[in-house]
C-alpha cells in the first residue's frame, strides 16, 4: 500500500474517532461532569480530542513507514558504497562473471528487478556500480 493511501487512511480514522469519542462524550451521562451545557460540550471536545490524537499519532507511524512507491514484486537490491583515500569499491547488482570462463552464464531470470544505488567518493577514491548483469 502507499504512503499516499496510509495516510488518506490515518486522516479518515482520525476525523472517525474524533466524531465517535465527541457523540460519546455527549451522551455519557456522569455524575462529575458539569452541568453546564458549554462545560459538558467543552469536556466533551477535549475527550475527543485527545482520543483523536492518540489514533493519529498510531496512525501517522504507521503511514510514514510505508515506502515512497508502491511496493515492487520480484527481488531488490540496495548498494551503499563510500570510497575515500584510495580506496576501490566495486558493486554489482546481478552477476558479475568472466566471458572467458567456461561455462553457460548465470541464469538470468535470478537477477534483480529493482535496484538502488548511492555511492560517495571523496579524495582518489573510486566507485564502479553495476545495476544488473556484469561481463
Amino acid at each position: 500500500m502507499s504512503r499516499h493511501m496510509r495516510w488518506v487512511i490515518g486522516v479518515a480514522a482520525t476525523v472517525s474517532a474524533f466524531g465517535a469519542l465527541l457523540w460519546l462524550g455527549r451522551v455519557t451521562s456522569f455524575g462529575w461532569l458539569p452541568d453546564g451545557e458549554a462545560e459538558r460540550w467543552a469536556v466533551a471536545v477535549a475527550f475527543a480530542t485527545l482520543g483523536a490524537t492518540a489514533v493519529l499519532s498510531a496512525l501517522g507511524w504507521w503511514a510514514a513507514q510505508a515506502p515512497g512507491e508502491p511496493a515492487a514484486a520480484g527481488r531488490t537490491v540496495r548498494l551503499r558504497a563510500k570510497a575515500t583515500g584510495r580506496g576501490r569499491v566495486t558493486q554489482t547488482a546481478g552477476h558479475h562473471y568472466d566471458t572467458g570462463r567456461a561455462g553457460p552464464a548465470p541464469d538470468q531470470a535470478t537477477s534483480p528487478e529493482h535496484i538502488r544505488m548511492r555511492a560517495t567518493a571523496s579524495e582518489d577514491g573510486q566507485i564502479t556500480q553495476t545495476g544488473g548483469d556484469h561481463t
